[in-house]
């Protein structure tokens, strides 16, 4: 028997070579634990995509008649020099190959090797395949490897299936019919490369702004992800895409992947615009649904913990398996993992969560670095200042709709557009994080709330905002709100980017979202507010022809805050009290 290392041009040459292929497709039968994602065919497609980004090796091994008893392919990022599994995050399911008996001893010598060429490395299996054996682990490298379990949801296919059943439940029913009253509710397979391509980014983009949003994790635009699912699609019977539609609308979207016996959840994604709805929860019912009468023995709803748990009719456990090839990288990564397990108790014993303290950091972290040095004692002082001596007004606008025809529309803004608005870049201090950011882009999807963005294929130049019926206005700068007239529609929270100041976009924002409301039904005005002191915004809204209604005013003076509206004598505000989570003025 011999082990060897497959790298660079050998390796490429391997997944040519038609004995070796033939090879690699017996021990991919043989295998008892192996995945769609080990299939030639799959590690193939991906290759072909991803060859200048990673350089792909294999370790191998032979028996004395030359045949494959053991294959582990890997790969490594040429810019970073990371190891990580071929396939990376494609491949949901990661492992080796191996002919049943020598599957721990194929392991462990293979991780001796990877150890001796790659000795200041790591290698992360993110979620080991169902079955892996791993009583290798039992020897030496269980003192350098951290193994992490993960719940592997499962929806059985068979008898067990209730997903028809929960379809039925009332909650089910009410969002259903709520998602019908927006349109048609449609279910329906992708299968064409064409209409999957088309689709491909808008479900892209969804899935980003939410991990963004929710998890405070910003994915890297992955150029080849699109063109390797589409090769897929083409060359294979694997994927298995379904949106669910309201009217034209995408509401959600699954994409899955056939594995071996099993359909396996892959991409997952969810329009904000129907979030209120949950259109996912019914989409993933619809799924298990549909598959029900196939051979497939399960649906599996990928590892992990949250919502799909829900989902489930039974769970089973799969790992994540971390092995440290440097002793000294074990012991610096474990105390590491202590001291945080340490400060994440500290933190829960004075009622602080976990997500809530990394928001506060990353908040942190974004202030540090754009605040300018030179400028501290300047905002210490003014701090100091505003703290003796504040006055604020916010002045409220109106306009008749009737006058709209006198106005030009520019029509250069993009509308509710999310490829626009994951271009948020903060440049100031005050800014939001793009967490943050995108959090509130969320929430106003979700509420009805539509985006006007200006971008250049890097960089949001400019955005602002449109709420076509509102009935309260709160303004936090000066901590009050009051009623607006009855069919009002709201401009607020516009902002240019420093490089596109000077290009008239927020006069054009203001100009489109005018037109934009007054094809709204029954609208009669739109209202917009802006800080007195803030001449710029000030000049263009008065220069377009709103009406001033009024102001809100606070004071600050040692301390003591008053605070007072005034608005004009024919105006129908009514001043009003409300919690104020966010500012409805420019």
């Amino acid at each position: 028997m011999s082990l060897n290392l497959a790298k660079s041009e050998k390796a490429q040459e391997f997944l040519e070579d038609a004995d070796f292929n033939r090879k690699w497709i017996n021990l991919y039968e043989k295998c008892a634990w192996a995945t769609v994602f080990q299939d030639i065919q799959y590690l193939k497609i991906w290759n072909r995509h991803y060859k200048d980004v990673c350089e792909v090796f294999f370790v191998y091994e032979l028996d004395e008649n030359e045949n494959l008893i053991g294959l582990f392919p890997l790969a490594r990022c040429r810019k970073s020099d990371k190891l990580f599994i071929a396939g990376d995050y494609h491949s949901e399911y990661q492992t080796w190959l191996a002919t049943e008996e020598n599957g721990n001893e194929f392991a462990e010598k293979a991780i001796d090797l990877l150890s001796t060429e790659f000795p200041k490395h790591r290698l992360q299996l993110m979620f080991l395949a169902p079955n892996t054996p791993l009583e290798w682990l039992e020897e030496k490298w269980g003192k350098q490897t951290r193994l992490q379990t993960i719940p592997r949801p499962l929806v059985n296919l068979g008898e067990k299936n209730t997903s028809e059943k929960s379809l039925r439940k009332r909650g089910n029913k009410t969002r259903i019919r709520q998602l019908k009253k927006q349109g048609e509710l449609k279910f329906e397979e992708v299968k064409c490369p064409t209409e999957f391509s088309r689709v491909f980014d808008e479900i892209e983009g969804y899935s980003r702004l939410r991990v963004s949003g929710i998890h405070n994790v910003q994915l890297d635009v992955d150029k080849n992800r699109k063109p390797f699912h589409l090769d897929l699609m083409k060359e294979t019977d694997w994927l298995y895409s379904t949106l669910l539609k309201v009217g034209n609308k995408i509401s959600s979207a699954q994409v899955c992947l056939q594995n071996r016996d099993e359909m396996l959840l892959s991409i997952t994604s969810m329009s904000p615009f129907f979030a209120k709805q949950s259109p996912s929860k019914i989409h993933l019912l619809m799924l298990g649904k549909e598959l029900k009468d196939t051979d497939y023995k399960n649906f599996d709803l990928s590892p992990g913990n949250g919502y799909k748990q829900r989902f489930a009719t039974e769970t089973k456990e799969s790992y994540s398996l971390t092995i440290f090839f440097n002793k000294t990288d074990f012991l610096s990564y474990t105390a590491k993992r202590k001291a945080v397990k340490f400060g994440r108790e500290t933190l829960e014993k004075v009622n602080i969560k976990r997500t809530r303290f990394f928001k506060l950091a990353d908040k942190l972290v974004h202030k540090l670095k754009r605040v300018k040095i030179q400028t501290i004692p300047r905002t210490i002082f003014k701090n100091i200042k505003n703290r003796v001596y504040e006055h604020k007004e916010c002045r409220m606008y109106s306009f008749d709709v009737r006058r709209i025809s006198s106005l030009e529309n520019p029509n250069v803004m993009k509308v509710d557009s999310v490829v626009d608005l994951l271009k948020y870049r903060p440049v100031e201090a005050w800014q939001d994080t793009t967490s943050q950011f995108h959090q509130k882009v969320l929430r106003r999807f979700e509420e009805g709330v539509h985006s006007y963005s200006f971008a250049d294929d890097e960089i949001l130049l400019h955005y602002g905002w449109l709420i076509e019926r509102q009935e309260v206005s709160g303004v936090y700068e000066v901590e009050q709100s009051f009623n607006l007239p009855k069919n009002t529609a709201v401009l607020f929270d516009y902002y240019t980017h420093p490089k596109a100041r000077g290009q008239k976009l927020y006069q054009k924002a203001i100009l489109q979202g005018l037109h934009d409301a007054a094809k709204i039904p029954e609208t009669e005005q739109v209202f917009i507010g802006v800080l007195a002191d803030n001449e710029p915004s000030r000049h263009v809204i008065e220069k377009l022809g709103f009406k001033y209604e009024g102001s809100l005013f606070k004071e600050t003076r040692f301390g003591f805050v008053k605070k007072w509206q005034v608005w004009d004598q024919e105006s129908q505000i009514e001043e009003k009290e409300l919690v104020l989570k966010e500012s409805y003025s420019t």
